[in-house]
């Protein structure tokens, strides 16, 4: 079938750092791309452009949590696809079969809501582990309700500004997978507490989370910077996908009419 005939998706997760999208044929991730969210407009609108002239897209679907970029989105929208975009909300998550029990219910980010939809059809209950601009822990129960989470600053925001607050390590980067905990040197020092640190983290709020469910939970992993923590963390549930918003946004649009 050629590409003017496919029904394709175009999923656009809208974070505070960066911009990820892809296009979707029947399930299919066919591509991803990122760019950041304070580029220029004009910028934005080549990238887009460029990367999706060549698919046939029938709905656009899009979390954000930057609400002053949804004008833009939807201009881009009707300039290169005449379509209108869908954002997801609460009450679309309510409509999929997720009750949620946070209030206010409209202050759940919306990539929060979409790692939801990517998620309640695995084993319950779940914790999924973001590790965006923040480090968000989110909690889906066995009765499908997502229950809530915890928020940390993610790793590259904590370093970055680390590197602007403390004089002396500026400039310094953390050194890349670090063979010991100990470091011997400002980098190892850096990368053993942003590679074991995070890690601790993960497991003590996983353990703690376990007990107040009182149950094992999946745990799933997502977001760019939460490989190395997948790989290192010991969990007998463990998973990684790091599309999983884009997952989600386009279960949902699956389901639009």
């Amino acid at each position: 079938m050629s590409n003017r005939r496919s029904r394709d998706i175009l999923a656009v997760d809208i974070g505070n750092t960066t911009i990820s999208f892809g296009v979707v044929r029947r399930g299919r991730l066919l591509f991803t791309s990122r760019m950041e969210t304070g580029k220029k407009a004009q910028s934005q609108d080549r990238i887009v452009h460029k990367a999706c002239k060549k698919y046939h897209i029938d709905k656009i679907v899009v979390s954000s949590v930057v609400p002053e970029k949804n004008t833009w989105m939807k201009r881009v929208s009707r300039k290169y696809f005449s379509k209108t975009p869908h954002f997801l909300d609460a009450l679309a998550v309510k409509k999929m079969g997720i009750r949620i029990a946070y209030r206010p219910v409209s202050s759940v980010g919306a990539d929060r809501l979409a790692l939801a939809l990517a998620c309640f059809s695995m084993k319950l209950p779940l914790v999924i582990i973001d590790f965006g601009t923040a480090l968000t822990f989110d909690v889906l129960s066995d009765k499908k309700e997502y229950l809530g989470g915890i928020i940390f600053p993610g790793p590259a925001l904590a370093f970055r500004t680390l590197g602007e607050k403390a004089s002396l390590l500026k400039g310094i980067a953390p050194l890349r997978d670090p063979k010991k905990i100990l470091g011997s040197s400002t980098p190892e020092s850096l990368g053993s507490g942003k590679q074991y640190g995070y890690l601790s983290l993960v497991e003590g709020v996983i353990r703690r989370l376990e007990k107040h469910l009182r149950h094992p939970c999946t745990v799933v992993f997502t977001g760019v910077d939460s490989k190395y923590v997948y790989q290192a963390y010991k969990h007998p549930r463990k998973h990684y996908n790091q599309f999983l918003v884009l997952k989600g946004l386009s279960l949902w649009a699956q389901n639009l009419t």
